[in-house]
């Protein structure tokens, strides 16, 4: 079928399973656009209005599916992860055809993608110095693959339909769920007082209607409500009529949109970050500064091994995200301190550096407790405030410094194009590593030797004390 008769079967789709949809708007080709279909108001819509309303019988997910109901499989699905029961459940469905009871929602779908699931590894490369490449998680798609194929399609008893799903199938049907997903409040969660754990609370489905409309950060102007009967959306602004419907996919910057979704918003997202990789901060200490690697990767695991009562997350990461709104993750101020004075401490002290590896840890949870503390009280020494600096330095002279030279967004003539993609992405990060050149605003700074000499006053003491020792030994 054309696209339009695509779309009007699947209007007749929705009629039929009584979603009900407000008479100012209509789905839209929006293709002129590179937005495929789209929801558009036809008259003004208020505040707080019902855009459309989603009985939960129209939802597919394992409990609405017909692969729940064969073989008395729903035992089976239950004891999946989510996202393996949700692959299962559409590639049974679409192996029925048109037999299916959402065949007409398939038809509305995309086959292809441009997700970085897709990007050729040249493509990729035009994306460092993001990070981004790193989290695309096609390994973790081909075990999965491996887990549900043969044996739990065996179990499931429909080898038969789809057996011979191949892993390039297997990618798209996780693409698909990874773009056009929702996670649906249950209708009974919170009945039983078992339940309290908040992964039981969601169900991950598809939700017809509700993912054809395109997302925005800064223009969503609806939001999916949840009732034991319905799925509705209402919006959340007033909408003019010719404006476009849209949802938001989550606080999501620019480069976790294209991972996910395959777009960037050209104007930036409204949740855009950066992240300063450890290894630049590694570079800074041990590269080009005092410390050793031995020490550096010492202090990385005491720190990581510490149960810190100050700090409710983990301090030692693989990137630390620095947001376009100026702020900067706490975790990277105490490592940042942490490293810091040691640093200092091991220019003047080169036997810190020397120590056998249980001196170092408790050396380095000294260091860990007094940064805490001053941490805690809103305290940093002033030579953070300079480390930080060349860090930010250090990590803009990583992108392509015509952009950081000229760092305002623009929308180029071809918006498939993947260098502009890319593009896009080092000015969502750039932005937000410029916002948070001075993020120290909830912060006092002293003087660092102070803090040295209460670090360091008590290992003299402990020295002095440890010859003594050895010479009443003697």
């Amino acid at each position: 079928m054309t696209f339009d008769q695509d779309t009007a079967s699947f209007s007749q789709w929705l009629t039929l399973h009584r979603v009900e949809l407000s008479s100012k708007v209509l789905i839209a080709d929006l293709r002129a656009l590179y937005q495929g279909r789209g929801v558009v108001a036809l008259e003004d819509i208020a505040e707080d209005e019902v855009v459309f309303s989603i009985p939960r019988s129209a939802i597919l997910n394992v409990e609405t599916s017909a692969l729940s109901s064969l073989n008395g499989n729903r035992d089976v699905l239950a004891g999946l992860g989510q996202w393996e029961a949700l692959i299962l459940v559409l590639l049974y469905e679409q192996s029925l055809g048109a037999a299916s009871n959402w065949a007409s929602y398939f038809g509305v779908l995309p086959t292809e993608f441009s997700s970085l699931m897709y990007w050729s590894d040249a493509e990729l490369a035009l994306l460092e110095p993001s990070l981004v490449g790193n989290r695309i998680g096609k390994d973790s798609s081909v075990e999965m693959y491996e887990r549900l194929f043969p044996a739990v399609v065996e179990a499931l008893g429909v080898a038969a339909q789809i057996g011979s799903t191949t892993i390039e199938d297997f990618h798209k049907i996780g693409s698909l769920i990874m773009a056009y997903s929702f996670d649906c409040q249950k209708p009974d969660f919170g009945e039983d007082e078992d339940d309290e754990d908040d992964e039981d609370e969601y169900l991950k489905c598809m939700v017809p209607l509700a993912d054809t409309l395109n997302a925005d950060t800064t223009l969503a102007n609806v939001n999916l409500m949840s009732t034991p009967e319905e799925l509705v959306m209402k919006s959340v602004k007033a909408i003019s009529k010719g404006e476009q419907i849209y949802n938001t996919y989550g606080d999501h910057p620019n480069a976790e949109i294209l991972r996910r979704y395959g777009y960037v918003e050209w104007s930036g997202s409204k949740f855009d970050f950066a992240e300063i990789p450890l290894n630049s901060i590694k570079q800074v200490f041990v590269d080009e500064g005092a410390l050793t690697e031995k020490f550096w990767e010492t202090m990385l695991h005491t720190i990581a091994d510490t149960e810190l009562e100050e700090i409710d997350e983990e301090v030692v990461l693989e990137a630390y995200d620095c947001y376009n709104d100026g702020t900067v993750l706490p975790e990277l101020f105490l490592l940042l301190q942490v490293a810091t004075l040691a640093n200092q401490i091991a220019s003047s002290d080169k036997s810190i550096l020397e120590q056998k590896s249980k001196d170092t840890r408790a050396y380095v949870n000294r260091i860990l407790k007094k940064c805490c503390q001053l941490v805690e009280s809103g305290k940093l020494t002033q030579s953070v405030e300079a480390v930080w600096a060349k860090l930010l330095t250090t990590r803009l002279a990583n992108y392509p410094q015509v952009l950081v030279q000229a760092p305002a967004f623009v929308t180029p003539e071809d918006v498939t194009s993947k260098q502009a993609i890319s593009q896009c992405i080092h000015r969502s990060e750039i932005n937000s590593l410029n916002a948070c050149g001075a993020p120290f605003s909830d912060f006092k700074f002293i003087e660092d030797e102070k803090m040295i000499k209460a670090i360091t006053a008590k290992r003299e003491i402990e020295s002095k004390e440890t010859r003594k020792s050895k010479k009443q030994r003697r």
